[in-house]
Order: C-alpha cells, then sequence, then structure tokens
C-alpha cells in the first residue's frame, strides 16, 4: 500500500506580514519602473520609510527619491497600505538594505519552524507563497519532489543526514528557478542552515554565474558559493 505523505498548511501571521512587506516593495518597484522607464531602478537612489522596520501590520510606506525619478506627491493605496512618493528628502533604506532585511526575517523565520523535522528520518520542506501561506511537505529519506509554482515566495527544506549545510545540484536548479521568477531564495536546514537570498532583482550576469556554477559542481557549501561573486545575491548561514 502506498504511503500517504505528511503536509500540512502552516498560517504564521509573522511570515504573512513579511511577505506582505515584500510584495508592497514588488508594487514600489514596478510603479517607479512606469516611470522611469529604461532606467534601471536599482540603479537610482530610493529610500523606502516604513518597510523594514520591525512592527507589526504596516499602513503607510514613504518612498523618498528625486523628482525625475518618481512622481513627487503621488499617493496611492496597495492592500490597504498607503504609499506616498515625496522628492529631495532621505530618509529610510535603500532597496538593497530592505531585501536584506525581509529576506533574513523570513528566512529565520521559516528555518525555526521547519528546524523541529529535522529528528524525522525524512527530508521535509516547507515552500512561502506569495500570498503568505507556508505548506509543510514530506518527502523520502534523502530527497523530496514538489511543484515550482508561479506564486512561489521562498522555500526551505531539510538534510537531516548531513552535518553541513550544503547545497546539491538539484536544490540550485530549483532555487535558480525560483530567484528568476522573483523569489527571495531559498535555505537548507541540517545542524546549521545555510540560504541564498537575493538583495535587489536577479541580474542577467548572476544568472549566467549561477547557471555555470550548476553545470560546474556536484555540491556547493557556503565557501563554494561565495567565491562565485554574486552582485544580486547573498548567502547566510544561521
Amino acid at each position: 500500500m502506498q504511503k500517504d505523505y505528511y503536509h500540512q498548511i502552516i498560517d504564521d501571521s509573522y511570515t504573512k506580514d513579511i511577505v506582505k512587506r515584500i510584495r508592497v516593495l514588488f508594487h514600489i518597484e514596478d510603479l517607479v519602473e512606469l516611470h522611469i522607464n529604461e532606467i534601471d531602478v536599482q540603479e537610482i537612489m530610493l529610500r523606502i520609510d516604513g518597510l523594514a522596520e520591525d512592527n507589526i501590520n504596516i499602513n503607510k510606506v514613504v518612498v523618498y527619491g528625486e523628482e525625475v525619478f518618481i512622481r513627487c506627491g503621488y499617493n496611492e493605496y496597495y492592500e490597504d497600505v498607503e504609499i506616498s512618493f515625496k522628492c529631495n528628502e532621505r530618509k529610510g533604506y535603500t532597496l538593497p538594505e530592505i531585501y536584506r532585511t525581509l529576506g533574513i526575517r523570513l528566512a529565520k523565520n521559516v528555518v525555526k519552524i521547519l528546524s523541529k523535522y529535522l529528528s524525522y528520518n525524512r527530508e521535509y520542506l516547507i515552500m512561502v507563497l506569495d500570498n503568505g501561506d507556508s505548506i509543510v511537505l514530506e518527502g523520502f529519506r534523502e530527497s523530496i519532489t514538489f511543484p515550482i509554482i508561479a506564486n512561489l515566495m521562498f522555500i526551505a527544506h531539510t538534510h537531516p543526514k548531513t552535518l553541513q549545510p550544503i547545497f546539491s545540484r538539484k536544490d540550485l536548479i530549483t532555487t535558480l528557478e525560483i530567484l528568476s521568477k522573483r523569489g527571495i531564495g531559498s535555505c537548507v536546514v541540517s545542524s546549521t542552515s545555510l540560504c541564498i537570498l537575493r538583495k535587489k532583482p536577479l541580474t542577467l550576469d548572476d544568472y549566467e554565474k549561477f547557471e555555470y556554477l550548476i553545470n560546474s559542481v556536484e555540491v556547493a557549501t557556503k565557501d563554494v558559493l561565495d567565491v562565485v561573486g554574486f552582485e544580486s545575491l547573498y548567502t547566510l548561514n544561521l
């Protein structure tokens, strides 16, 4: 008889809050890109107040920048969050700072939830969707399979039989697919955890470096990943 594998949907308010902030960040990027046409949004000096602060339930975000890049005085609501654009002030956090802050919070929270499954003799995975839902899936003794869906924001999975967290080639392929679809990244969890996260939109150069890495190694430790020299990505040990 075929085994029914365990799965569970987790309704975690902290994860939902982080993912909502990321959705608002994406929306701000889209608004700015519409205004500046061909200019890379990451090359302009934007600062945002209200996204990186460690308070629950955001309701107002202010975007600061130069008049040539943003619509000064423009105001709108997105998912019940008021977004205002102001010029010639330098408050708040830069886009890379916000990406790092939200990415680290998300990774730490998901790894904490997933760590309790390390005692099981199977791999377990949490996928975080762009609506903030977290889904726990049970795999096999040395692998786990799951669909890469369009609204996948982040994943983390256990390696219960390894002491050092490493990305397998399959893990790297999955991570690149998530990153290339605007996801935040992924982590592998063993006695400690190793994460690949992005600090701005994935660049074409980093995509090509990642593909070369996939074709060059069987497994990737933090040292191997750091040698690559990614510009839009960073590694994190937890």
